[in-house]
C-alpha cells in the first residue's frame, strides 16, 4: 500500500504517522509520503525521528506558500488548470481561513504575516502552486490513497481536486453524530449518493438507546458542551474586572513588543491581531454580555441556530451561504407572517462575532435573537421547524420528529425526513409545506446507514491522545475501515452499491 497524507498541523500528523506505523506493522513494503504544515513546530523532524514507519518525502506547505509568493501570477495558468481539472477552483480560496478570510464575515480570526499580501493576484499563484505541487509529486509517488484528517484549507482542497483528476481515491476522516464513532468518507464533500447505496442494517444496542432517547426527547448532553460550561465557569470566576486588567497589561507588552518585532514565519500570527479576537472572546464570555439576547416565549416559531464561524461546515460545504446574516435576512422573508424567526448562536462563538453582527439580526421585526445559553434541544420541540445551513441540528430534529430544512449539504444522510432546498427563492412555499404537514420518521434507517460508514472510537480523542499505545488502539479500526473501503465494502463492511 501506497498512502500520501495530507498531514496538516501536529495533532493531525500524530493521527497520520499512527496510521503509517500500523500499515507498516502489517505490510513491511508499505510506503508514505505527504505534506505538512509546521507553523512553529519542527513537524518534519519530528516525522522523521520516528522508527515504526520512514516516509520517502515530506514536503512543507509554507515552503510552497512561500515559491508562490515569490512567484509570477497567470491568468492563462490558471484558466489552464480550471480547463484541466473541470472546476472554477475558487472553492479552494473559499476553503481556507486565511486566504478567503474575507469570506468570513460571520468570526474574528486572528491575522498573520502573510494576511497583508493576500489579494486577487495572490490567490491565483497560490492556487496554481499548490496545483503544480501535487500533480508532480501524485505523479512520481502513485499513491494507492490520499488521506484527509482535515479539510478546510486550500492545501487540503487543491489535494482532493488533483487526486479526483488521477483517479486516486481520497478518504477524510469526520466526527460523527452517532456515540463513540469516527465517520469516515470518499472525497471533499458529503455524497448523498453514497448513503443512499448501503444495506439496511439493523442497530445495535447502543444505537437502539440512542434513538429512544431522542425519540422520547430525553437528549444526551455532548461532551463538548459540558467541557465548554466547565471553561465559561472559570471565566465568570475571574471576573471581567480581573480580565480588563489581566489584557490591558498584555496588550501593552505586545504594543511594545510589535515595534521590535520582526515575523519568523508568513503563518506566525500578529501579537496585537491575536490579543484583540482573545480579550474579546474571554471578556464576553466571563460577563455573559447581554448583545440583546432574548428568552423564548409562546408564539410559534423557526428555529434558525447559526454556525461556528469559519469552518468547513460553511466554507466547504455551503460556500454560497457563509454570510449567515444574509441567510437569516432571506429566512426572515420566507416564514410565515404568523411565525417568528428564533435566531440562537453558538455558545462558543460570543465574543468572536465582529461588530454591528446581532445588530443587523435585531433589525429585522421578525426576529428574536436567542440567548446562545438556552437549551436548544427544547427549542427545537417546541418550535415548527429547524432550518440548518449544514448543521446537526436537523439531523437531531428529524430523530425528535421534527419538520427541518437543509440549505446546504450535510455530512449526514439526510433520508425522507430531512428537506433540502438550496434555491433561496423557493423558500416561502418549501417552509409553509414542511410546517403543515407532518415529518416522515426515518430514525431508524437514517441512523443504521450513518452507521455503515463509521469505525467505532472517539473523535475527540484522536487529537488529545499523546500515547503510541492508545493511539494504535484508536488507529487500527479506521485502517481497517479504509481497507474496507478499498475493497467496494462500507467502513464497517456491508456491501456497498
Amino acid at each position: 500500500m501506497k498512502v500520501f497524507f495530507s498531514f496538516n498541523m501536529k495533532k493531525q500528523a500524530v493521527l497520520c504517522h499512527a496510521m503509517a506505523a500500523y500499515w507498516k506493522a502489517k505490510d513491511p513494503t508499505a510506503q508514505f509520503a505527504g505534506l505538512f504544515v509546521a507553523k512553529d513546530y519542527d513537524l518534519k523532524g519530528w516525522l522523521n525521528s520516528q522508527d515504526d514507519a520512514k516516509y520517502e518525502f515530506l514536503d512543507s506547505y509554507e515552503e510552497l506558500v512561500e515559491e508562490a509568493v515569490n512567484g509570477a501570477a497567470s491568468v492563462a495558468e490558471t484558466q489552464a488548470w480550471e480547463k484541466k481539472l473541470g472546476l472554477g477552483l475558487r472553492d479552494m480560496i473559499v476553503a481556507d481561513r486565511q486566504f478567503g478570510r474575507e469570506y468570513s464575515v460571520g468570526g474574528r480570526y486572528p491575522q498573520i504575516a502573510l494576511t497583508k499580501l493576500i489579494d486577487h493576484e495572490f490567490q491565483q499563484k497560490v492556487t496554481c502552486r499548490l496545483l503544480a505541487y501535487y500533480e508532480k509529486r501524485l505523479t512520481e509517488f502513485k499513491p494507492d490513497i490520499v488521506f484527509l484528517p482535515a479539510v478546510a484549507a486550500a492545501h487540503a482542497v487543491a489535494l482532493g481536486h488533483v487526486a479526483t483528476h488521477f483517479g486516486i481515491p481520497t478518504i477524510r476522516i469526520c466526527p460523527c453524530l452517532l456515540p463513540n464513532r469516527i465517520q469516515l468518507s470518499f472525497g471533499l464533500y458529503p455524497s448523498q449518493e453514497a448513503y443512499a447505496s448501503c444495506e439496511n442494517t439493523e442497530l445495535d444496542a447502543s444505537l437502539e438507546e440512542y434513538h429512544d432517547k431522542f425519540s422520547g426527547r430525553k437528549v444526551p448532553v455532548p461532551i463538548w458542551k459540558e467541557a465548554y460550561i466547565s471553561r465559561q465557569q472559570n471565566l465568570k470566576k475571574k471576573g471581567k474586572f480581573k480580565l480588563y486588567w489581566r489584557y490591558g497589561r498584555r496588550f501593552v507588552k505586545l504594543a511594545l513588543r510589535t515595534l521590535f518585532h520582526t515575523p519568523k514565519s508568513a503563518y506566525e500570527k500578529l501579537p496585537l491581531s491575536e490579543w484583540w479576537c482573545k480579550a474579546n472572546f474571554e471578556i464576553a464570555q466571563a460577563s455573559a454580555y447581554d448583545f440583546g439576547f432574548e428568552s423564548p416565549r409562546n408564539e410559534p416559531f423557526v428555529l434558525f441556530p447559526l454556525h461556528v464561524d469559519p469552518e468547513a461546515s460553511t466554507m466547504l460545504f455551503a460556500p454560497a451561504y457563509t454570510d449567515q446574516t444574509a441567510v437569516a435576512e432571506a429566512l426572515s422573508k420566507a416564514i410565515p407572517l404568523s411565525h417568528k424567526l428564533y435566531v440562537k448562536d453558538h455558545q462558543s462563538m460570543v465574543g468572536k462575532r465582529p461588530r454591528g453582527f446581532y445588530d443587523s439580526l435585531k433589525k429585522l421585526s421578525n426576529v428574536r435573537l436567542i440567548s446562545p445559553w438556552e437549551d436548544t434541544h427544547q427549542l427545537m420541540a417546541a418550535s415548527s421547524l429547524v432550518v440548518s445551513i449544514t448543521g446537526s441540528c436537523c439531523w437531531e430534529a428529524a430523530n425528535m420528529k421534527k419538520s427541518s430544512l437543509l440549505l446546504g449539504n450535510p455530512l449526514y444522510p439526510v433520508g425522507k425526513a430531512i428537506k433540502q432546498c438550496s434555491d433561496l427563492t423557493l423558500l416561502p412555499g418549501v417552509i409553509y409545506d414542511l410546517i403543515s404537514n407532518p415529518v416522515e420518521d426515518d430514525s431508524i434507517e437514517r441512523i443504521g446507514t450513518l452507521d455503515q460508514w463509521c469505525v467505532k472510537g472517539d473523535f475527540m480523542s484522536l487529537w488529545r491522545e499523546t500515547s503510541k499505545e492508545k493511539l494504535n488502539e484508536i488507529c487500527a479500526p479506521i485502517c481497517v475501515g479504509i481497507e474496507n473501503m478499498l475493497a467496494g465494502l462500507t467502513p464497517k463492511g456491508f456491501k456497498r452499491g
